[in-house]
């Protein structure tokens, strides 16, 4: 069960209280009820750190494969890859917008 905790609008700057959801990539939204705008949160730590994990891990195996003469790609690996990249950008341009960085 998730509390309510206080947000500011990203659009009309209005302070509202909500419950944070979270969305696939684990972004966590909470809606204003204004504006109806949803503001983006920045990733957790633990999100992040799984998303660089992945990434890493992966990144890896292809290299050892290419290495060894396997010209292999998976589907699975390269979205997660490519979630992984989309992921860490896009929480690095949230956090640069709200002033964290």
């Amino acid at each position: 069960m998730s509390r309510l905790k206080q947000f500011y609008c990203s659009q009309c700057k209005e302070k509202f209280e909500s419950k944070a959801k979270y969305n696939l990539a684990g972004f966590r939204t909470a809606k204003c009820p204004k504006c109806k705008n949803a503001t983006l949160l920045p990733l957790g730590k633990g999100y992040k750190t799984t998303y660089w994990i992945l990434v890493v891990l992966i990144l890896a195996i292809f290299l050892v494969n290419l290495v060894d003469g396997i010209f292999k790609v998976t589907v699975v690996g390269l979205a997660l890859v490519v979630m992984g990249i989309y992921s860490l950008i896009k929480d690095k341009q949230i956090r640069k917008d709200k002033g964290i960085i």
